[in-house]
C-alpha cells in the first residue's frame, strides 16, 4: 500500500519521476510489515479523527506502530500529519 501511495502524486505531473522514486524505495525497504488487529485499531482512529482514506491511515498508523519515520509524496498527507519526510 505504501509503494502504491507514494507514487500516486508523482504519476499525476510526470512518468520519469515515479520511476527514480520507486527505485530508492525498493533500495530503502528491507521488510514487509504484516497489517494486524493492533495496526487495524489504530487506522481506525486515525480515520475517524483526521479523516484520511483508508490506505493513508493505514500507513501511518503502521509508521507509528514502528515507530518510524514516514517518507510520501503526498502534499496532502503531509499538511494533515505532521510526523512526516516530503518527499515531492
Amino acid at each position: 500500500v505504501s509503494i502504491a501511495e507514494s507514487l500516486v502524486g508523482s504519476f499525476k505531473s510526470s512518468y520519469t519521476r515515479p520511476l527514480s522514486i520507486y527505485a530508492l524505495i525498493l533500495d530503502i525497504i528491507n521488510r514487509i510489515i504484516l497489517f494486524d488487529s493492533k495496526i487495524a485499531f489504530r487506522t481506525a482512529q486515525i480515520r475517524s479523527r483526521l479523516s484520511f482514506s483508508l490506505a493513508d491511515a493505514m500507513i501511518v498508523a503502521t509508521a507509528e506502530e514502528l515507530d518510524a519515520e514516514l517518507w510520501t509524496c503526498d502534499r496532502k498527507l503531509v499538511n494533515k500529519y505532521k510526523k512526516v519526510r516530503y518527499l515531492g
